[in-house]
This record gives C-alpha cells, sequence and structure tokens, in this order.
C-alpha cells in the first residue's frame, strides 16, 4: 500500500464510552441477565474499534475522555481495555481524560501508580495526556503531526475555557487537538457543560483538526472553506437515556487546514440504539385510546425488538391507566422499555373536598385542600406541576397504594 503524505493523518476517534457505568442500570431498572447483556456488547464495541483501527490502518486512535467511569470500572475491565489498545500494536492511541475518569495521581490512568500496587501498567502505544494546562508531542517517527492534549485532572478546572490556554508551535505540520469540552452553540453556558468553548474559539486557533468530546451525539463544526475543523463522535453505543439516537465512531484524514467532508465517516458498531417516544395523552378519555395512540408512536419511530425504548408521556391521564398499559402491552415489546410518567397529570376533583363534609375532615382531605392552596400560589407552570405531582404521590402514599418515582423524580 502507497505511504500516505506527511501532511495527512488518518484517524480513528471515539469518546464518552463510559465503560463499567452502571448509570443506565438505575435509570432502566433492567434485570442482572440484561445487564450482562449489555456489558458484553459494551466489550464488542471496544473490540470492534480495535477491528476497524486495524482494517482501515489509521495512523492513530483518538479518545476525547470519559473512556470509563472512574467509580465503577474493575479491574477486570481496566486489563480488557488495556489488552484491547495493547492488540493494536504500532498503532498509538492518545487519551485526554474527561470529568467522569479524570487523570489523579492514583487514578487507573497513572501506569506508576498501577506498577505499585502490584497491577499492569498501560501499553507502550497508549498516551495519556495528564499535565496542565496542556502538552504536545510528537506523533513517533513523524516530526511534523503534533498532537496536543487538555486532560481533566479534577473537577477545579471544568469551568476554565480550555481555548483560552492554549497555542500552536508546530506550525508547517498538522497541529490536532484532544480534549473533552462543551460546544456552546447557543452561546451561554449549557447544564453540565465542562471546558466550554465557542466555534469561534476553536476557529481563532491554528489547530488543524479538534476532536472534542462530552456530548453522547455526533456534532461537527465548519469553517468558511466547508472544511471539518472540529468534531465530536458521541458515544460509540447507547445506553444512558440522554443517549438516544444511532450512535457512531469517526474515522477520517485530516490534512493541513481541516478534514474535507468527504473524507469523514461516521461508522456505527453498536448492535441496539436507545429511542425516545413523546406521546400526548390530551384528550383521551379512554384507556384503549391510549394505547393505540402510543402504538400509532411507536410503529412511526423505526423501532426494532432489540432496542431501548423510553415513551414520554405528556398532559392528563389516570396513573392506574398508565400501569395496566405497560403490563398488558408494553412491558415485553423490546429489550427494555421504560415508561415516564413525570409530564403526565392525574384528572383530579377538587371539588370533592372542596364541599366538606366528612371528606373535607379526613387526613385525606385536609392534605388536599392544603395543596390546592399551594396549587393557587404557585408562580409558574413548572412549580404547579411540581405540585401536582407532589399531591398524586401523597395521595397514593395515604391509600396505601405503590409509589413509583420516575427517573426525573429521583434527579430533583
Amino acid at each position: 500500500m502507497p505511504r500516505r503524505p506527511m501532511d495527512q493523518l488518518t484517524f480513528l476517534q471515539f469518546s464518552d464510552l463510559h465503560f463499567e457505568s452502571r448509570e443506565h442500570v438505575r435509570q432502566w431498572r433492567c434485570s442482572p441477565e440484561k445487564e450482562q447483556i449489555l456489558e458484553r456488547e459494551t466489550r464488542e464495541v471496544v473490540s470492534g474499534v480495535v477491528t476497524l483501527a486495524k482494517e482501515r490502518q489509521v495512523d492513530v486512535v483518538l479518545i476525547a475522555g470519559d473512556l470509563y467511569d472512574e467509580q465503577t470500572i474493575s479491574l477486570d475491565g481496566l486489563r480488557f481495555l488495556q489488552d484491547c489498545f495493547q492488540s493494536l500494536g504500532k498503532i498509538p492511541v492518545f487519551i485526554a481524560p474527561g470529568n467522569d475518569d479524570p487523570y489523579r495521581p492514583s487514578s487507573f490512568y497513572n501506569s506508576e501508580f498501577l506498577k505499585a500496587i502490584g497491577l499492569k501498567p498501560w501499553p507502550p502505544n497508549v498516551h495519556v495526556f495528564r499535565d496542565m494546562p496542556f502538552s504536545r508531542v510528537l506523533l513517533p517517527g513523524q516530526r511534523k503531526i503534533a498532537i496536543t492534549g487538555v486532560p481533566h485532572v479534577g473537577r477545579d478546572f471544568s469551568r476554565e475555557r480550555a481555548f483560552s490556554i492554549l497555542k500552536t508551535d508546530n506550525s508547517e505540520g498538522l497541529n490536532i487537538l484532544v480534549f473533552h469540552g462543551t460546544w456552546e452553540r447557543n452561546g451561554s453556558p449549557e447544564e453540565g457543560a465542562t471546558m466550554p468553548f465557542t466555534a469561534d474559539e476553536l476557529l481563532s486557533h491554528r489547530f488543524d483538526y479538534v476532536a472534542f468530546g462530552h456530548v453522547p451525539e455526533g456534532q461537527e463544526i465548519i469553517d468558511e472553506a466547508g472544511r471539518i475543523r472540529g468534531a465530536a463522535a458521541g458515544c460509540p453505543c447507547g445506553r444512558r437515556l440522554n443517549e438516544a439516537g444511532e450512535k457512531t465512531v469517526i474515522v477520517g484524514q485530516v490534512g493541513k487546514g481541516g478534514v474535507q467532508r468527504e473524507n469523514m465517516e461516521r461508522i456505527r458498531l453498536a448492535l441496539r440504539t436507545v429511542h425516545e417516544v413523546t406521546v400526548s395523552c390530551r384528550g383521551v378519555k379512554q384507556l384503549q385510546s391510549l394505547r393505540q395512540r402510543i402504538e400509532r408512536a411507536l410503529s412511526r419511530g423505526g423501532i426494532e425488538a432489540m432496542d431501548l425504548v423510553s415513551i414520554r408521556l405528556q398532559g392528563q391521564a389516570n396513573h392506574d391507566h398508565l400501569r395496566e398499559i405497560y403490563e398488558d402491552s408494553l412491558k415485553d415489546m423490546y429489550f427494555l422499555i421504560r415508561l415516564d410518567k413525570s409530564g403526565v397529570r392525574s384528572p383530579f376533583d377538587f371539588r370533592k373536598y372542596a364541599r366538606g363534609g366528612d371528606t373535607g375532615l379526613t387526613t385525606e382531605g385536609l392534605y388536599v385542600r392544603e395543596m390546592k392552596t399551594l396549587l393557587d400560589k404557585a408562580r409558574s407552570d413548572e412549580e404547579k406541576k411540581t405540585i401536582e405531582k407532589t399531591l398524586q404521590l401523597g395521595l397514593d402514599a395515604l391509600r396505601n397504594k405503590s409509589i413509583e418515582f420516575d427517573h426525573e423524580a429521583q434527579e430533583t
């Protein structure tokens, strides 16, 4: 095969794998059996990365943070990642630690720490960026290709503007940047943002290409010449609720000035897809009508039985009916399915309690009247929604019904 020009670099890029994270287990309440299946398939995605890198004969693998979850990764999981990357042989792997897998003296990214506790260090072809605010290395055997990395080393640096401290010295060759940060597309900080930056900040630097992470979906930043100057691969396999849609890794070829669109390819490695389907309950009076509306929404989504599906319901509906729909016709339709009822309000007749009598003097009646007072004083729709949700949960508790907390309710 002919050698590539010295001013071009073929790369494979991914990020946000969150290897051995258990967040999806909590969100989907999945069984131990299905948890094991998802874990095995995540490992297959990592193995697929290795196979793809070899088949495409890439020059480097770029990992833009959150490779694993530092709170939950096991020693067996660590050895698996090390063995996979070692099997790449001479293909170098560059890792810029993210906010969920930051570099610390006692982290699994520190080979000296691993050796001190009797564990195997990272293979020689793996380079973990560890120096703040950034560090730069030349690609082995390629003096004109420089890889710069900005690592997370804890939470103190996470809100810094990454591009305010960066510079490029390799003016004649290729300059590649790898880091874990949030692209501020609307001009204001986003919730959960880390190392935020704008497209203007990225384009103002002389990096030919920037590989960034911290987003589950693919993103691209294009310059005036139509070249891709920065991109996020997104997570390579969706498991969490915020990871809906097809997930891919990137294989691309960068030259001086960026990546031509025809030289970037997004490749799917994951077997399953997370889907989020929103269904309005507005105007539905009968259980059968609501069931049909949900089934129609699912049929339009291109969803397969092997997928993970979150159905987000909105509007007014009877919660007992929702439980019946789930048990009767939904729970076995897909590999994992979740009915999100946090946006549903139960039909409620305050007049029954306002009429007084024995109903109004019970504990239930006094509770309803107090909540009605709070509801009348609510200053926003969001506050009303919270009070209505609290009212329903309180009534379920008073009536000795089982209480189901939705994911969103647990997060607040």
